[in-house]
């Protein structure tokens, strides 16, 4: 099986070296400049379940290196979506799977929109991982992936997915209602990204205020709701297994992927979190006051900063 990777940050290269390591034929595809430090340097993962090093990894800046993939790995930050998936289509044999490890609950829409929803595969990844320069990648915690199919079935080939992954030593898992499970990390990542990104610091240190503790479990009920609105039926225990999860030492203590990313200048994905929230209560005209405060501040600041 040829797999390939399309962002080489820390998601791509993580689950990129995970499956490299257990054999499978994988191609990277990224940035001149990430491209450049694995062909000098290799791929590292400096991680708490073992470090990875892999030597001569393929890398390369040009689609046209994997014309002949059979599974797409989409890693790239949600408003690159568009524009990498059309300059891909043509570019790939029309047979090959891809598969979303993004962030949000969009993403694959605009996949399917542009490769056909039958080539879709959606994915809720948790993980914990920062990629400070091109080619290094510090693993704290998680890594593990949930697959499903856009029309609710637990087909033949996400069993197969699910097996290349396990084989790679990396939990996965398929659901038969995965746009459920991608809301229920939209919801995480509403309160985990958006407020440590406003704040800019870890969970730890918010946490230690009784009145953030409040404003956080208000930000997790105000996202379930809307959330419920779309008919996900997120239950207070799914919203207390969050709650669970994020006081995790492996969550507590990391940097949100929003807040990596402002801290570099780089585009943040707050359309893709907070602004889904907001547009979704629109929809149903309902308020959504403190995801829309958020949203509002963190594009404020972006643009201070930028």
């Amino acid at each position: 099986m040829k797999i390939a990777v399309i962002g080489i940050g820390a998601v791509g290269g993580y689950f990129g070296a995970k499956l490299a390591k257990a054999g499978y034929d994988v191609t990277f595809i990224g940035t001149e400049r990430s491209v450049k430090a694995l062909k000098e340097n290799g791929l590292f993962i400096k991680s708490y379940k073992g470090d990875i090093k892999i030597n001569n990894p393929k890398a390369y800046h040009a689609f046209e290196a994997i014309k002949d993939t059979d599974v797409v790995l989409f890693c790239v930050k949600s408003y690159y979506t568009e524009s990498i998936a059309k300059n891909l289509k043509e570019r790939i044999n029309d047979k090959a799977v891809i598969i979303s490890l993004q962030n949000g609950i969009e993403n694959e829409n605009v996949l399917a929109s542009v490769f056909g929803k039958e080539r879709i595969i959606a994915s809720a990844v948790y993980i914990t991982a920062a990629s400070k320069q091109p080619g290094i990648i510090n693993h704290t915690g998680y890594g593990k992936i949930i697959l499903g199919e856009m029309d609710k079935k637990i087909s033949p080939r996400i069993e197969e997915l699910q097996k290349m992954f396990l084989k790679a030593d990396i939990p996965a898992g398929t659901s038969d209602n995965v746009l459920r499970e991608l809301w229920k990390k939209l919801i995480l990542n509403t309160a985990y990204n958006g407020f440590s990104t406003l704040i800019d610091n870890t969970l730890i240190d918010i946490l230690k205020f009784p009145e953030a503790k409040i404003a956080f479990s208000d930000i997790l009920k105000e996202s379930q709701k809307i959330a419920n609105a779309e008919g996900m039926e997120i239950s207070d225990d799914d919203v207390n297994g969050i709650v669970e999860m994020l006081n995790q030492e492996n969550f507590i203590n990391f940097k949100a992927s929003t807040l990596q990313d402002m801290e570099k200048g780089n585009p943040v994905e707050i359309d893709t979190l907070q602004g889904t929230i907001v547009r979704t209560a629109q929809k149903h005209d309902m308020k959504a006051p403190l995801n829309n405060l958020i949203y509002s501040l963190i594009k404020l600041k972006y643009l201070g900063r930028n």
